[in-house]
């Protein structure tokens, strides 16, 4: 009976055993997870941590990038160009009112007194769009191709400044306008400008320019064609539109309407050709 008694007590002890051994593998499988969550979790804000700091530092790398890049252009070229555009013609009209003025300055001779007092009026009249540095040259190059001359070869007009505009020197006094005058065949050759205008009393002035003679292929496309000319009243550019490509004696030719006036433009040398022309 003893032997009996001693028996279950033990098959109890190791039923308790055998039920309490799960529940710690469980326990240590749980505390496992727990610990791998924790880690997880710190991880994961860690790396939330570090997110923000790297933004930050983007954001200063890309500020730092731009106070560093340098700054292109204080006007466009479009401006540039406008400007360029209606001072030359503020100075052409200016003289052809004095034409009509002053009909006794037509064929002075030069050298004279009537001469002198004639540039030093026309000096006075130029003075709010020609540069005080350079305005003794310029008004007597005016006075003598609307007065002596009556051409005009040294004095630039709006409709001078055709294609292939560029912006070369520029701050907020000084700039300068490059561009290339298509010719004619005839009477002017394609010609590449370099044109400066400066800044006084708070006013663009022209100023002077430089020249060259383009002796190389232009290879000219139809978006340099495009708006090469101007309405000389309105100073508003003229947009062409492509008619057709042609080739006459080897050499290529773009046909293209500017409102009503259709031109046949080499696009090697920029000249005009008449009889392409129908």
């Amino acid at each position: 009976m003893k032997h009996l008694v001693w028996l279950c007590l033990v098959c109890l002890l190791l039923v308790s055993c055998v039920d309490e051994q799960p529940e710690e593998e469980v326990q240590v499988d749980d505390t496992g997870e727990s610990d791998d969550q924790e880690e997880q979790d710190h991880d994961e804000e860690q790396d939330s941590e570090e997110e923000p700091d790297q933004s930050e530092d983007e954001g200063e790398q890309v500020e730092e990038e731009e106070k560093d890049e340098p700054v292109t252009s204080l006007i466009s070229v479009d401006q540039a160009r406008s400007i360029a555009e209606r001072k030359l013609y503020f100075a052409i009209n200016t003289m052809q009112n004095l034409q009509e003025e002053k009909q006794e300055w037509f064929g002075v001779e030069e050298e004279s007194e009537a001469y002198t007092n004639a540039v030093e009026e026309t000096k006075s009249e130029l003075g709010e769009n020609i540069s005080s540095e350079t305005i003794d040259q310029w008004a007597e190059n005016y006075f003598q191709e609307f007065f002596i001359y009556n051409h005009l070869y040294r004095v630039l007009q709006p409709s001078d400044l055709n294609t292939r505009f560029d912006l070369k020197e520029f701050s907020d006094q000084h700039f300068v306008l490059a561009f290339i005058q298509l010719g004619d065949g005839a009477y002017k050759e394609t010609t590449e400008y370099d044109v400066e205008f400066v800044k006084e009393d708070g006013e663009w002035k022209f100023k002077d320019y430089k020249h060259m003679p383009v002796d190389e292929p232009l290879d000219l496309t139809f978006e340099d064609l495009q708006e090469a000319f101007v309405d000389v009243e309105s100073l508003e550019r003229i947009e062409g539109e492509l008619v057709e490509e042609k080739t006459h004696e080897g050499e290529h030719y773009l046909v293209i309407d500017y409102e009503g006036m259709t031109k046949a433009i080499n696009t090697n040398t920029g000249f005009e050709n008449f009889d392409l022309v129908e």
